[in-house]
C-alpha cells in the first residue's frame, strides 16, 4: 500500500502509507470491561493490523462503536456504554503513558473524598504596609523561594496598584463613558427602597463615601432610574456592594 501523491516541482516528495501485515477476517472477539471485571461487553470486530508506530493501541471506527452501543466524546476523552451489569466508563490516559484507554469507575463523592475547605486567610500576604487590611492572595502551594521572590517583586512595584478609589481616577471620560441603548417607550423604574441591616447599612455608607470622595459618583437630585444596592458577603467576612440592575437590563435594546 504505497501511494505516490501528485508532484509539483523538485520539492515534492513521496508518502509511505502504513502497510498492513495481517487482516482479521474471522472477526476476533473484543472485550471491554470495567476495572473490577464485573461489567463487560464482548463484540466481534474486524481488525486490520499494521506495522506502524502510533500513540494509540487500537482505533475503533463507527462500526465498532455501533456494535458496542458506545457514546464517545473526543473533546473530553471519554467513552461510555451500557452492559447488563451496569454502565462502563472508559477514560483516556495521558499521551506520555502510550496507552489508549483505561477503564475506570466514576468516583462517588463522600465525606472522605471531598476536598477540605481552605482557609481564606491562608496564602495571603500584605504587600503595602500602609494598607494591612488589603492582603494579596498568592498560591499557598508555591515553593518557599518562589513565594519569597513573588512577594518581593510585588512589594517593589506596589506603587502601581490602586489601593484606594482615589488611585483609580485620571482616565479621560471620553475613553470610559458610554450611553445605554434603552428601548423606545420604556418606562423608567424606581425601585422601592430596601431597608438594610445595621452592618450592611454602615458598609454601604462607607463605600458610597469613598466613591464620592474620589469623584467616581455624584449625587443625583431627581433620578429617572433608581436601583437598590445589594450586599454580598466576602470570604473574609466583609461586604461587597453590588447594584440591582435587573429592571434596567429589561429596558436595554
Amino acid at each position: 500500500m504505497e501511494r505516490q501523491p501528485e508532484t509539483h516541482g523538485a520539492a515534492a516528495g513521496r508518502i509511505h502509507w502504513p502497510q498492513p501485515v495481517a487482516a482479521g477476517h474471522d472477526s476476533p472477539p473484543l472485550t471491554i470491561a470495567s476495572h473490577d471485571k464485573q461489567r463487560k461487553k464482548t463484540v466481534l470486530i474486524d481488525f486490520v493490523v499494521i506495522r506502524h508506530s502510533a500513540e494509540h493501541n487500537i482505533i475503533l471506527g463507527r462500526t465498532a462503536l455501533l456494535k458496542l452501543g458506545a457514546v464517545p466524546s473526543t473533546m473530553h476523552g471519554i467513552l461510555k456504554f451500557d452492559t447488563p451489569a451496569g454502565p462502563v466508563t472508559v477514560l483516556a490516559t495521558p499521551p506520555r503513558e502510550l496507552q489508549c484507554f483505561t477503564v475506570m469507575k466514576p468516583v462517588e463523592m463522600t465525606k472522605e473524598t471531598k476536598k477540605p475547605r481552605r482557609d481564606p486567610a491562608k496564602g495571603k500576604e500584605v504587600i503595602n504596609e500602609e494598607y494591612p487590611d488589603q492582603p494579596i492572595s498568592i498560591g499557598h502551594n508555591l515553593p518557599g523561594h518562589v513565594r519569597e521572590a513573588v512577594v518581593g517583586l510585588l512589594k517593589r512595584y506596589k506603587h502601581i496598584f490602586a489601593w484606594t478609589p482615589t488611585d483609580m481616577v485620571g482616565v479621560d471620560r471620553k475613553v470610559i463613558e458610554y450611553k445605554l441603548a434603552i428601548k423606545p417607550g420604556t418606562k423608567e423604574v424606581k425601585q422601592k427602597r430596601r431597608v438594610q441591616g445595621g452592618d450592611r447599612n454602615r458598609a454601604i455608607n462607607a463605600e458610597v463615601a469613598k466613591l464620592a470622595e474620589a469623584g467616581i459618583v455624584r449625587e443625583a437630585v431627581f433620578p429617572t432610574w433608581i436601583a437598590n444596592p445589594v450586599m454580598v458577603r466576602k470570604q473574609d467576612g466583609s461586604w461587597r456592594m453590588c447594584i440591582d440592575f435587573s429592571d434596567l437590563n429589561k429596558g436595554l435594546s
